[in-house]
């Protein structure tokens, strides 16, 4: 039952916010390409927010990271959710969709690898995002209009079943999305 209610919300996802997973080169990704972005803030998982918009992907309490793209344009930020190693750069920057050049507090640069995640960009506005920003950063900030969502596979809510404990990949995801579209 939780894996058709994690297939839907992806179903949703997919074609409302006009989904892309960014493990090749994919259009709606390619402003990560030209800018650094910027830790905003780092937060936990808020009840309300999981309530309020039903949100099955998070789990309360997890930790989350804000970055905002250093491209002028103040409401494109990415989201790194779980245990990702983007969570401890105070910036980064895109080398290909898996692979990132972190800057940490300590001013040391390091390369980070993100194989075991996802991203999904979505190039319009998402009030989820907006709602995180405000409880973040406790500060309105420019409401979204685009957003990358890098999810680490490894901190994703494992499915119970009598016989088993399963864990859905992106790729398993997308290939039903795409099997029944």
């Amino acid at each position: 039952m939780y894996f058709l209610n994690l297939f839907f919300i992806a179903l949703e996802l997919y074609t409302t916010a006009k989904l892309s997973f960014c493990e090749g080169r994919v259009r709606r990704c390619e402003v990560l390409e030209s800018f650094e972005m910027k830790r905003v803030c780092i937060g936990t998982y808020p009840k309300e927010i999981s309530i309020k918009y039903r949100d099955k992907m998070m789990t309360t309490g997890a930790q989350y990271a804000i970055f905002q793209l250093s491209d002028g344009k103040a409401n494109h930020y990415v989201i790194s959710h779980y245990f990702s190693p983007l969570i401890k750069c105070v910036s980064a920057r895109f080398i290909t969709p898996l692979t990132y050049s972190c800057t940490t507090k300590n001013g040391e640069a390091e390369v980070i690898n993100l194989e075991n995640s996802f991203m999904h960009c979505i190039t319009e506005h998402l009030q989820i995002v907006d709602d995180l920003l405000v409880l973040c950063t406790e500060e309105r900030m420019k409401p979204s209009v685009f957003v990358a969502l890098q999810y680490s596979t490894k901190k994703l809510p494992q499915i119970s079943t009598s016989a088993a404990r399963i864990t859905p990949t992106p790729q398993f995801v997308l290939v039903l999305i795409t099997l029944i579209l």
